[in-house]
């Protein structure tokens, strides 16, 4: 837990340095950087002006930037151009440094090969042990049906709840038939065998190692900004019911950390730079969303102005309380959700 509280943070301070360094770069003045948001714990730090501190509530960080004697902050004053440039650049921070994650673990673990699926993890005591999976078992067919990528077949199980699932397994050349009945995984909230689903690594050079981290901090990217939009484009397209992503608390996301560094043969440096990776993808996911509070909200109150059109300072206020509010109880709402599952789990009930 220790890990991922310490990549959560660097995530943070990754994100507020971005808007910090294009403030300065614009020749604004900063006041303050945070990580987490108020009450202040301490400071840690004076650099240039600029106080840098830690707080409290671990929901994310701030930039607070000088205010003149009309409470109006040096950003607000700034022409919209560099605004959206200094809006923009701690989303643009934390997607080099997914980029720059994603480089070097694909240049130490290589990349993943499409052309087949493997188990890579074997948790004792799963329904996958007690079915006889072993590591590195490549997946041939699934119920007499060929998968060709790692999310199909964790699709299959989350949909097969209590039913039993034929896998055809090659295992270092032998054909083995086994019968697999996946259960609730109460941390991921779906359906599971115990088993961590790849495809297997092949070792590629520096130079495939970046353009296959473009790609994938790219589609990670995409990936995570329709998550609040999925029921929505489940109803327009028809697939209702299917495998949809969500925001996940500290408990689920330790729960999935757990799996990725519990991967047989990778070290653990190499684990930590791909959920680092993640993380920080997650973090500028999050905030391009359109929503007061985020910096995807400012954005787009900030847009008007290029067509002459300035939004009232008195609404901006009131949009961004109410949505920092409103994620604050975001939250907390979804950390109790891990905190009662766990409950519920250790339980019984």
């Amino acid at each position: 837990m220790a890990v991922l509280i310490l990549l959560i943070c660097g995530a943070i301070i990754v994100h507020e340095l971005g808007h910090f360094l294009m403030a300065k770069m614009a020749g604004l003045e900063i006041e303050e950087v945070g990580i987490f948001l108020p009450p202040r714990v301490k400071t840690l730090f004076v650099w240039k002006g600029t106080q840098f501190t830690l707080n409290l509530i671990p929901l994310g960080g701030f930039m607070k930037p000088r205010v003149d004697d009309d409470g109006v902050s040096e950003i607000y004053k700034a022409p919209p151009l560099p605004r959206l440039v200094v809006l923009s650049g701690g989303i643009l921070m934390n997607l080099l440094a997914a980029l720059l994650a994603f480089t070097l673990y694909f240049s130490q673990w290589g990349m993943p090969d499409r052309s087949s699926v493997i188990f890579s993890n074997v948790i004792e005591g799963s329904p996958a042990h007690r079915a006889g999976i072993q590591p590195f078992d490549k997946v041939v067919l699934v119920n007499g049906t060929r998968v060709e990528t790692p999310q199909e077949l964790i699709d299959i199980f989350g949909d097969h709840r209590d039913q039993e699932v034929l896998l055809t397994l090659d295992h270092d050349g032998q054909i083995k038939e086994i019968a697999v009945i996946p259960e609730l995984n109460d941390a991921l909230k779906r359906a599971t065998i115990g088993a961590m689903i790849v495809n297997p690594a092949v070792k590629v050079n520096a130079y495939q190692s970046f353009l296959y981290a473009v790609q994938t901090t790219a589609d990670a990217f995409i990936s995570v900004i329709k998550i609040p939009f999925q029921p929505l484009i489940a109803r327009i397209t028809g697939q209702e019911g299917g495998s949809t992503g969500r925001l996940a608390g500290i408990q689920e996301m330790y729960a999935a950390y757990d799996q990725v560094v519990k991967t047989p043969t990778m070290p653990l440096i190499v684990a930590t730079l791909y959920f680092s990776a993640l993380i920080n993808i997650s973090l500028a996911g999050f905030n391009v969303l359109p929503f007061p509070a985020l910096d995807g909200g400012h954005i787009m109150m900030t847009l008007p102005e290029f067509f002459r059109i300035k939004i009232p300072r008195e609404a901006i206020s009131v949009a961004n309380g109410v949505g920092f509010i409103a994620l604050l109880l975001l939250g907390l709402v979804i950390n109790l959700r891990g905190l009662v599952d766990s409950v519920r789990s250790v339980f019984g009930f």
